[in-house]
C-alpha cells in the first residue's frame, strides 16, 4: 500500500465522486454521529420539534434531528436555513506531531462538532435548550460504542459490518430424502455459496418440506467445516417431525462448509434445502475505516453563532451545541519496496535467525 497518514494516502487521491472531499475522516464521523442522532433521539426531538404544515403539506414534515451534514465551518460558508438542523464537523487546530517509537508517527488534531437547529418562539426555544444534553451524551456513546447498526457503508470490507438477507438455497439446492445415509461435498453443494467462504460466519439453515412422516424423529445432521475462527468445526441439526414444514437451524456457525450427512430418513416425501440464516449487520467501525488512532470528547458548549444567509440578507445567529474532540492519526510507512539493499543492518537471535531489521539510520 502506499504512504498513509490516517486516512489520506501519498501522493494524495483525487476524491472519489461519491466523496466530494479529500479528508474522508470528517464525512463518514460526522454522517456517523447523524445517523445515531436521527435513530436514537427522534422520538423525543419531535415533541420539541412538531412537524411542520403548510399549504402542501397538511399533515407535516417530520423534522428530523439532522437533517444535513457538512465538513467545514458553517461561519464561513453561505447558509441556507432549509438545510436546519445540521451537524458540521471540521478540524479547527492542530497540535504537535511527534514520533512515538522509530516506526510510529502521530498528529494530534482537534475537531468542533457543530450541531445548528432552527430559531423558534421563546417558549420553544426554552424547550429545545433542554434537549442539548441529549445531544452531547448521545455523540458521546456513539464515539464511545465505536459502531452501531444504524450505519453501514457500502464500501466497508468488514464483512460483520453489513446486514445479509437469508439464503435458503445458498449452500445446497433441493435434493429428495433417502432412506439411506447421504453425505453431500465438493460439487454437491451446489448452491450460490457451496463450498466457498460464508462471510461473516454464519448459521446453517436446513430448510424440510413436503411429507412430516419420511422425516426420521430426532435424528442428527453434521454439517463439517470451518468455524468462524478458521478451526475445524461439525455443527448440528436434530430433525423433528413436528418441525416439518420449516427450517431447522445448526447449533454452530461456520465460515465455510466441507460436508453435509444426513443418515437414513423414514421415507422419500421430503425435500431438504441447506443455506444460511439472514445477519444484522454489527454496523462500520468508523474510527477503523476512517483511519483514526484515537477520538475522545473533550468538551462541550451551548453558544450561539452567527451565519451568512445564501440569499444576501443580514447575518442571523442561531444556537448550536458544540463538541470538541482530541484525535490523533497515525502515520504509516510503506515499507513493502523496501528489503535487499535498503536493509542497512540486521539484528539476530542466539539461533541465527533474523531478530530486527533497520531500515533506516
Amino acid at each position: 500500500m502506499p504512504d498513509q497518514f490516517g486516512d489520506l494516502q501519498i501522493p494524495v487521491q483525487p476524491p472519489a465522486p461519491d466523496d466530494p472531499i479529500a479528508d474522508r475522516a470528517l464525512s463518514l464521523f460526522v454522517n456517523y454521529f447523524a445517523a445515531y442522532l436521527n435513530a436514537y433521539a427522534q422520538a423525543a426531538w419531535s415533541v420539541v420539534a412538531p412537524p411542520q404544515t403548510s399549504e402542501t403539506n397538511g399533515e407535516g414534515e417530520l423534522v428530523p434531528v439532522v437533517r444535513r451534514t457538512y465538513t467545514h465551518d458553517p461561519s464561513k460558508v453561505v447558509f441556507s436555513e432549509a438545510d436546519l438542523p445540521a451537524l458540521f464537523l471540521d478540524r479547527i487546530e492542530g497540535g504537535r506531531y511527534e514520533w512515538m517509537a522509530e516506526d510510529y508517527r502521530i498528529s494530534k488534531d482537534q475537531w468542533r462538532l457543530l450541531w445548528v437547529y432552527q430559531t423558534a418562539s421563546q417558549e420553544t426555544q426554552a424547550l429545545r435548550n433542554s434537549f442539548t444534553r441529549a445531544i452531547v451524551q448521545l455523540i458521546d456513546t456513539a464515539n464511545e460504542q465505536v459502531r452501531d447498526p444504524v450505519y453501514q457503508v457500502q464500501d466497508d470490507p468488514d464483512p460483520e459490518a453489513h446486514d445479509a438477507v437469508a439464503l435458503p438455497t445458498a449452500i445446497k439446492t433441493s435434493v429428495l430424502s433417502s432412506t439411506s445415509d447421504q453425505t453431500y461435498s465438493g460439487a454437491a453443494l451446489d448452491g450460490s455459496i457451496g463450498g466457498g467462504t460464508i462471510a461473516p460466519a454464519l448459521h446453517i439453515t436446513l430448510r424440510v418440506a413436503g411429507d412430516p412422516l419420511s422425516i426420521a424423529d430426532g435424528s442428527e445432521v453434521l454439517i463439517t467445516g470451518l468455524g468462524g475462527d478458521g478451526s475445524p468445526r461439525v455443527a448440528k441439526i436434530v430433525l423433528t417431525q413436528a418441525g416439518v414444514p420449516g427450517d431447522f437451524v445448526s447449533d454452530w456457525a461456520l465460515s465455510q462448509v466441507d460436508d453435509i450427512f444426513v443418515p437414513g430418513q423414514a421415507g422419500v416425501g421430503a425435500t431438504f434445502e441447506f443455506g444460511t440464516v439472514a445477519w444484522e449487520g454489527l454496523g462500520t467501525v468508523v474510527i477503523r475505516l476512517a483511519g483514526i488512532q484515537m477520538i475522545e470528547q473533550l468538551k462541550w458548549a451551548d453558544r450561539p453563532i452567527v451565519i451568512k444567509m445564501g440569499d444576501k440578507s443580514p447575518d442571523r445567529f442561531y444556537d448550536a451545541v458544540e463538541i470538541m474532540f482530541s484525535v490523533e492519526e497515525k502515520y504509516e510507512k510503506d515499507i513493502s519496496v523496501l528489503g535487499g539493499d535498503n536493509v542497512l543492518q540486521q539484528f539476530a537471535r542466539g539461533d541465527g535467525s533474523v531478530q530486527e531489521e533497520a531500515l533506516y539510520q
